[in-house]
């Protein structure tokens, strides 16, 4: 072969190496991208995602939370019904929900109860709806210090009438009636047997007294911590186990148990003190709480 044509040769194969260096360098980078392409989606659902959680992290965090308010001095019991030493709870306004097992027996519902149609009876909390929760006075049947016992017999003067608890249901045929006693029953020293056969008592003659009417039998409420270090009767203990009364009493009677005090209450089961001005009694948020669960439960 002649010196030109090796020349030639050689200069023919190094062209050949470099196109075939050229093309395996083109195919690396279109690698390259296209995996950059396909990781792109991936990385952006991921960010998504943790956007996504973290909105919801967010959100869950304020639906636990409930409103705040000043407080507002409101018509005081404790003097009465309650000895000066009761239970308390911590300085959060964050409730910490308990488990579902312990809310209200009756199913949430998307469409708010109408309270409008419902009465109330108690004693001096429950006499605070008319003052804090926007519930017509003439819808309730309190007094102060009631009990379950005092409820079946006592009577009281509404709207010039004096009508036992019984004849104010009887009298307003409601579409609800909402009843809340215990607090003044612990604080008495009775057991919480004693407790459950008077409100059964009571619960029977307001069946009888308005037949069509549901009936929602409210969690006593418990205390906040500090006033509970100071109480030598109401303990949230006690609180618990006049509790545990009530909702046998309302599996053997047929009617609902409402948890009011899942929305007043942190994760140790003591009232919120952000929600109270005593320990005992509720504020004006303390009362938002519970007409907004009574709304929604």
């Amino acid at each position: 072969m002649s010196k030109n044509r090796q020349n030639k040769h050689r200069g023919l194969k190094g062209n050949g190496l470099l196109t075939f260096v050229t093309v395996l360098l083109g195919c690396a980078v279109i690698v390259s991208i296209f995996a950059l392409y396909k990781k792109a989606p991936i990385m952006l659902i991921a960010s998504n995602s943790e956007a996504s959680s973290g909105a919801s992290s967010t959100v869950s965090s304020q639906t636990d939370e409930y409103i705040q308010n000043d407080e507002l001095t409101q018509p005081n019991e404790s003097s009465q019904a309650v000895s000066s030493s009761s239970p308390s709870s911590p300085s959060s306004s964050e409730v910490s929900k308990p488990s579902a097992s312990s809310s209200s027996t009756s199913s949430e519902s998307n469409t708010p109860v109408d309270l409008s149609k419902a009465v109330f009876i108690g004693d001096s909390l429950t006499d605070g709806l008319s003052i804090y929760g926007g519930i017509d006075s003439g819808r309730i049947f309190y007094t102060t210090g009631m009990t379950a016992s005092s409820a079946l017999y006592k009577e009281i003067t509404i709207e010039g009438k004096s009508q036992t608890a019984a004849d104010f249901v009887a009298a307003k045929k409601p579409k609800s009636i909402y009843i809340m006693l215990g607090s003044n029953d612990i604080v008495q020293g009775i057991s919480a047997k004693k407790f459950q056969s008077y409100y059964e008592k009571l619960v029977d003659k307001i069946k009888s007294s308005s037949p069509n009417s549901k009936i929602y039998l409210e969690s006593i409420l418990p205390v906040t911590a500090k006033y509970e270090a100071k109480s030598t009767k109401l303990t949230n203990k006690r609180i618990e186990s006049f509790n545990a009364a009530i909702k046998e009493l309302c599996a053997n009677k047929g009617v609902n148990y409402c948890d009011v005090a899942y929305a007043l209450k942190d994760s140790d089961g003591t009232l919120l003190s952000d929600l109270s001005w005593d320990g005992f009694h509720l504020n004006k948020a303390g009362y938002a709480n519970w007409i907004a669960y009574l709304k929604n439960h």
